[in-house]
């Protein structure tokens, strides 16, 4: 496992920043600290996306290959960074950021423009492609000269997104293969020869499910394009359209490339104790991680009540909400859900074979941690019961472990490992 988390957005640090320093830090210590629900991973987004007050990148001036203009944004040290030290220095340094750009530079797309669709524009000098591997490594650069380094990089966000001419906000396109020769020709040499980049673990894909083998299959199979990447990044927004076995397929396919779930998030205005949305990522998490997944990564850490700042209105929920207003915040039950995972499947962890009598309703994960214990989380999705369910949780020989599960309830249940039994059969629930 390589962990659970959330991301740094403009939109999360203008909500946390609306409050005062005693109850910025209690979300802060809420999310990363020992008595929280600990998180090991952070999404840290580059120049603008959705979730910002407006369009911008890091360096907006037409033709500038050089990038002598890169600066980041007075937002970055405003609504990112201060929050990510603070993270970071919670988690005893164990945070692993990866950072993940909407759009290139709109000078750099043929459309001219952030917003909405296009590609890189293309020469048969791959200057566009050369400047924006060149951009990525500046932000790598310049958030380390202010006390932030990263584990990892993906090479763009939803790049699926972008062949829509009219999407609504910030995206590149690349296709599969254009995505592919970026990475051979352009961002994996350029990352592997800086200083900053020569250690950083390259994302691809970073979309959703559908698209994921088309993605692998163009990139995984060019071994230049494959020795640059490490891994792979899903979304769930269009989970209806895919089974969950493609990452089984996937992981089979490339077994040394790991999937990691990059973003989630339920597009609605929030609605306060919503438990549908945080059963909703309980469901997911756990069929995700019985295929293979690596972690889960969930969208803004924190957004007010309307579900923003938006700059496009595509507002959402999140496990965190503020009312600037009241100076408050409220977690929400996908805070809690989160933290089921986040918590007691430490990174590290090694899943293990869980079996379960069919029931449509009731699910689970069960892993070995570093810290000698089992942990196994279940799912109880039967909402008509108005009792108990009781179930058997049997790991070793003459030894059954009996739990009570409420209805419409996620439990985790976490035990004493005896590692001489790791390896005779599964749990039987």
């Amino acid at each position: 496992m390589i962990g659970f988390g959330g991301a740094f957005t403009d939109a999360a640090g203008i909500n946390i920043a609306s409050l005062d320093k005693e109850t910025q830090e209690q979300i802060m210590q809420a999310y990363y600290g020992q008595n929280g629900i600990q998180y090991s991973i952070g999404r840290v987004t580059m120049a603008s996306t959705d979730f910002s007050t407006r369009e911008y990148s890091y360096d907006d001036v037409d033709g500038d290959f050089t990038l002598e203009h890169f600066a980041l944004a007075p937002d970055d040290f405003q609504f990112k960074i201060p929050y990510i030290k603070r993270a970071v220095k919670l988690t005893g340094g164990d945070l692993k950021l990866f950072g993940v750009a909407w759009s290139a530079p709109g000078w750099m797309k043929t459309s001219g423009h952030m917003k909405g669709g296009g590609g890189l524009k293309n020469t048969s000098d791959g200057i566009y492609e050369q400047a924006l591997a060149r951009y990525y490594v500046r932000f790598l650069e310049e958030y380390d000269r202010n006390g932030v380094k990263f584990w990892g990089l993906s090479v763009m966000n939803q790049p699926v997104t972008a062949e829509d001419p009219d999407f609504t906000w910030q995206s590149t396109y690349f296709s599969p293969e254009q995505e592919r020769d970026f990475i051979k020709y352009a961002l994996g040499p350029i990352l592997r020869n800086s200083t900053i980049g020569r250690d950083i673990t390259l994302i691809a894909i970073d979309d959703q499910r559908p698209a994921i083998l088309s993605y692998a299959k163009a990139i995984y199979s060019d071994p230049v394009a494959s020795s640059y990447t490490a891994g792979t990044g899903i979304h769930w927004y269009l989970d209806m359209f895919a089974p969950v076995g493609v990452y089984t397929l996937t992981h089979k396919a490339w077994p040394d490339k790991f999937i990691l779930a990059t973003e989630a998030c339920v597009a609605l205005v929030p609605v306060l104790g919503n438990w549908t949305n945080a059963d909703k990522y309980a469901a997911s998490i756990i069929s995700n991680l019985n295929n293979w997944v690596t972690g889960w990564t969930d969208w803004n850490i924190a957004l007010d009540t309307k579900g923003g700042p938006n700059w496009v209105n595509n507002f959402a929920d999140s496990p965190i909400i503020i009312d600037a207003s009241k100076g408050e915040f409220y977690k929400q039950p996908m805070f809690y859900v989160m933290g089921h995972f986040s918590k007691f499947i430490r990174p590290g962890s090694v899943r293990i074979g869980l079996s379960m009598e069919e029931d449509e309703e009731l699910e689970g994960v069960a892993f070995s941690t570093p810290a000698e214990q089992n942990v196994l989380v279940v799912r109880n999705a039967h909402s008509h019961h108005t009792y108990n369910l009781e179930i058997d949780v049997a790991d070793r020989p003459g030894q059954v472990l009996h739990v009570s599960v409420e209805p419409d309830s996620i439990t985790t249940i976490v035990w004493k490992e005896v590692r001489q039994y790791l390896n005779f059969g599964s749990f039987v629930i």
